[in-house]
């Protein structure tokens, strides 16, 4: 059956990292920080950081209960609401956004679009094919917005983020419910992902053919997965080829 659909996996796929996560993780803390200071947060920093790493632990392990990613925004909604117990319900829903976005200014700029992203999608536009983003994401206006910033975000018909989502890669019904979207079954599309655990694994066991982007540490087939890609790539450029390949066996 001719593919009519491409969906792309975001982080390690459309875009790499530049600094290892480790690195990047506490200059974001160090950003939430500064925001809420700038509200009146008098705790210092090591205090503070106690209690965002308290919180986003319970959430991590309640998401991992549940098999979802829960926004980051709730964890910060509870670390402003117990800190900032006087202000006004309004108030402190406004600065656990702006808590979220500083994080996520600095966590989004250590992505870097690959070289080939934009010429595939172009190329792959031409072809009349729908596109979609399907990622594992905690807060969806920062990639959505990034998508946006990088000129990217007009060749994708979807963007499902699984914390808007409510499940999360590898569980099929992401998938699924990406596939709903686009209007197309799963033998009309293809997913392109770095991940073999989340992205080849998850993609197979909704039906969804399946391109490994292999070679870009640190994402090199990232995960230990139980199937095998149908292809491999090494290169975003290569995918176009595929699908014009897949079609013309039928």
């Amino acid at each position: 059956m001719a593919l009519k659909a491409v969906i792309f996996d975001y982080g390690g796929t459309l875009v790499q990292i530049r600094r290892p996560w480790d690195e990047v993780k506490p200059k974001a803390v160090l950003s939430v920080y500064r925001t809420l200071k700038r509200a009146g947060l008098k705790l210092p920093f090591e205090e503070y950081g106690e209690v965002n790493d308290r919180v986003f632990q319970k959430f991590g392990e309640m998401g991992d209960r549940q098999d979802r990613d829960i926004p980051d925004v709730v964890a910060y909604q509870e670390i402003v609401d117990g800190l900032f117990r006087e202000r006004s319900g309004a108030w402190r829903t406004r600065a656990a956004l702006e808590a979220a976005d500083a994080f996520w200014a600095v966590a989004t700029g250590n992505f870097a679009v690959r070289r080939e992203t934009r010429p595939a999608l172009r190329a792959l536009e031409a072809m009349k094919l729908r596109m979609a983003v399907l990622s594992n994401h905690h807060h969806p206006p920062a990639l959505v917005g990034h998508l946006s910033e990088l000129r990217i975000r007009q060749y994708f018909l979807k963007v499902l983020v699984s914390a808007d989502a409510g499940v999360r890669k590898p569980n099929r019904e992401i998938f699924e419910m990406c596939l709903g979207q686009l209007r197309v079954g799963p033998k009309q599309a293809v997913f392109v992902g770095d991940s073999v655990k989340y992205d080849v694994e998850g993609a197979r066991n909704a039906g969804i053919r399946t391109i490994l982007v292999a070679g870009g540490p640190p994402y090199d087939n990232q995960g230990e997965g139980r199937v095998e890609p149908d292809f491999v790539v090494r290169d975003l450029l290569e995918v176009p080829v595929v699908v014009s390949s897949v079609n013309a066996t039928g």
